[in-house]
Formats: structure tokens, sequence, C-alpha cells
């Protein structure tokens, strides 16, 4: 998140515009948290990457100022906005859950913890870890509990984790601090079965940063097993020229550290279980939509498991601010990638029985038992629900479109053991989705 200011200049910048839309060119993302995409994004430039170079001062301050880019509202009333609804949602969030708040994680005045308990914490639960945003100097873990409703209400715990923000946090405490939240966590609570990490603008830097880790050295290795990283910064250097700098103080060295672009080493079978989402809104401003596309192809490359979603119709602010209604795609992406985590810690053994060579070629995809109570039920009763059969399996999707979370229902199984049958009940099931 970022107001942008104007500064005395002797030259006058070029004239700002929106974000251009993705554009659908048919190659595909790879599934990622269950979402299939198949987008390009198109940054509203042709810059090859490094172009901010070449771009004046004032003109990169604007891509770096998120509230400029906003069709909805004007840039202060935009970030005013935000600031309500999301202490709002908090505010609801905290009446409405079973909750634990300002849980230290460690000595200092920032590293603290609110968490929103589903309705039986007594039990085993996926955890979603949210880090909020706020250009690492404002917001706090306060404002930043609205995603949990629909999320506890299914048996899912939300994290809220706060920091210490610039000026008196600097970036290495605060991603030092993010890495230590995670392992407090998995020391503090053993009902934990998978932990899902949610970032927003800075906050999605700060849980890239997190993939980065090395857990040698805190004694712990969380078992992350998704993450969605929500319109990001995942290149410092460009922040460096511009007004965010003022309260980071950030040096080049500590700006290229800090910078996930720069610390993807090859995914280890650990990360690459890791399932990655970055989304992106239509309206972030052309350097924020170059800074996702790049860091996602770069991911890729490197063997992590990751897709790019394009989300049309929403800027900066209501990407994640809409976290709180079920129906979002976001909020339905963290339900679904959290009940297969609950689905593998509790029906393992079911599983191992029913259908014991899980192909390769669906190791992205949800592969449930249609009799578990996670299953289809619930599922094929919503409106955007979409059923293939094909030979003895039934495939069940939903969404429509460019987006749609996908589920292999096991019905019968010999034929999922063939490369050809998966790939021809997926395109079985993408023309169904398409021609809706």
């Amino acid at each position: 998140m970022g107001v942008g200011r104007h500064r005395p200049r002797t030259r006058t910048p070029p004239p700002g515009g929106q974000g251009a839309r993705g554009r659908r060119d048919g190659r595909g993302a790879g599934i990622g948290i269950g979402i299939g995409i198949g987008i390009g994004i198109g940054t509203g430039t042709d810059r090859s990457m490094g172009g901010w170079r070449d771009m004046p001062t004032e003109a990169l301050e604007e891509q770096y100022s998120p509230s400029r880019w906003s069709p909805r509202l004007g840039r202060d009333t935009v970030i005013q906005a935000h600031l309500a609804a999301t202490a709002a949602g908090t505010q609801r969030a905290r009446a409405g859950a079973q909750t634990s708040l300002h849980v230290p994680y460690g000595n200092g005045d920032g590293e603290k913890l609110d968490i929103y308990f589903p309705a039986d914490p007594s039990g085993t639960f996926p955890v979603l870890v949210y880090i909020h945003g706020g250009y690492w100097q404002c917001l706090s873990k306060d404002e930043s509990g609205f995603a949990a409703p629909p999320l506890v209400s299914q048996g899912v715990a939300v994290v809220a984790v706060g920091y210490d923000t610039a000026p008196k946090g600097h970036m290495d405490a605060m991603v030092l601090q993010v890495r230590r939240s995670l392992a407090f966590l998995v020391e503090r609570y053993s009902g934990i079965r998978g932990i899902y990490l949610c970032g927003h603008s800075a906050g999605a830097h700060l849980a890239a940063m997190v993939l980065s880790t090395d857990w040698t050295e805190y004694g712990v290795v969380p078992d992350i097993k998704g993450a969605v990283l929500v319109s990001g910064v995942y290149d410092l250097e460009p922040i460096l020229h511009t007004y965010v700098n003022d309260a980071l103080n950030m040096s080049r060295e500590v700006a290229q550290r800090n910078s996930p672009m720069l610390c993807i080493s090859p995914a280890a079978p650990a990360a690459a279980a890791c399932e990655v989402l970055v989304a992106v809104a239509q309206h972030d401003s052309p350097e924020f939509r170059r800074q996702s596309q790049e860091y996602s192809q770069a991911l890729r490359a490197a063997g992590w498991s990751v897709s790019l979603l394009d989300l049309s119709g929403v800027d900066h602010f209501d990407i994640i601010e809409k976290l709180s209604e079920d129906s979002y795609v976001l909020t339905q992406a963290h339900l679904w990638a959290a009940m297969m985590s609950l689905l593998h810690s509790q029906e393992r053994s079911m599983l191992g029985r029913k259908h014991p060579a899980q192909p390769q070629y669906c190791q992205n995809r949800f592969i449930l038992c249609p009799d578990h109570p996670l299953g289809p039920v619930s599922l094929l009763q919503h409106p955007c629900t979409h059923v293939v059969h094909m030979g003895h399996v039934q495939c069940v999707a939903f969404g429509t479109g460019d987006v749609w979370l996908c589920f292999w229902v096991l019905s019968a199984g010999p034929e999922l053991q063939e490369q050809s049958f998966c790939r021809g009940l997926e395109g079985a099931l993408r023309m169904r989705l398409l021609g809706d």
C-alpha cells in the first residue's frame, strides 16, 4: 500500500494510466493450490526486466504508488476506505471467533500474533498465516483478521502476524521476525497440520522471503504447504529510488539480500510440494504487474509449483479486502487447500487402501474420495460446479472461465494411471467450463 506524494521536480513525468488487463494466450501457468490458470500479463509497457531504471523519478514513484491506480476512488479516499474495511472486518472476526490476541513470539514490541481458532481447536487443523502490507511502515495485525470468518467456520485457524514496521523496524529485522513467528507457531501448537502463507503487498514480499528460509537455523521446519502472494514487491531495488525508502532507509546491499527475486533456490522436495499462487490485480500498476509475472516465472524456472492469477475488476486494495467474502476466489483457494491438508492428515490410511497409486500427472490436483465428508457433496450444490464423466472416473470442477478450482473425484480408477486419459479428462472439463 502506498499513497505516493509529489516532490518538487524539474522534470514533468509522463501521464499515468491504468494497468493493462492480462491477455489470454493459452499458455497455462500450471496448477497451484487447486487453481488452473492460462493467462499472461500485459504490463502496459514494452520493457524488458530492469526497464524501470530508465524512468524519471516521478514516473517511478507513480508506479510504486498503488492508490494512484484505483479506478474506484481517489488516491486518498481509497486508502481510508481500505483502512476502514480491514479494521471493521477484523472487529467482526474478533467478535465471532475464539481468539488468542497479542500472543508474544519474541521480546520485541511488535512481535505478537493474533490467533483466530476454528470451532474445535482441540483437534488438528490447518493454519493460514496472514502477513499484512503497508509498505513495511504502516498497518498492523490489529487490522489483519478480516479474512478469518469464512476460514475458521470451515476448520481453518488464521494467524495475523505483527512485526516492527519502519522507522523502528528495518528490513532485515522484519524478515527475521516473520520467520521466527512461524517457528514459534510450530513449537507452540502441536495440532497444526499444514501452514499456508498469505501476504499482501509488502506482506507478500515478506511471505516470499519466508519461502527462501534456511530452517536449519531455527531448529524446526514448518510444514508450509502453500502460499498466496497478493500484489507483492519481489525486487526491492526500484523502491530505493522512491519516497517509500525515506522511512525504510535501505542501502542497495540490504535491498538485494531481501529481494525474493534474488533469493530463489532450486526447489527441494519439500519446496516442490508447496503450491505457490502469485495473484495480481487488473488495476495494479504496470510495475507491480511486471514484478508478479517475473517472480512467478523465476520460481517456475527453479522447479517450484507456481501459478499466476490475474484478477480482473479489482485494484491493489480490494483484491485483498474481498478475502472476507466466502465466495471470493482467493478465499475458496485457501479453503480447498486447507481441506486437502485435513484430508491427508485425517484420512491418509483410507486413501492408501482405496487408491494406492496416485498418478504423478495429477499431483497438483485435489484427490478426494467421493464418500469423504470433505468431498464433493457440498461442492455439487454450488451453482458454479461442473461435472464431467469419462469412463469410470468422475471429475468435478468449481469455477468458470479462466479461473477455476479443479477436483478429481475417484469413483473407480485404473484409467488414471495413464497420462493420455488424464489429459483427455482435463480437456473435456476445460471445454465444459469455457462453454458456459
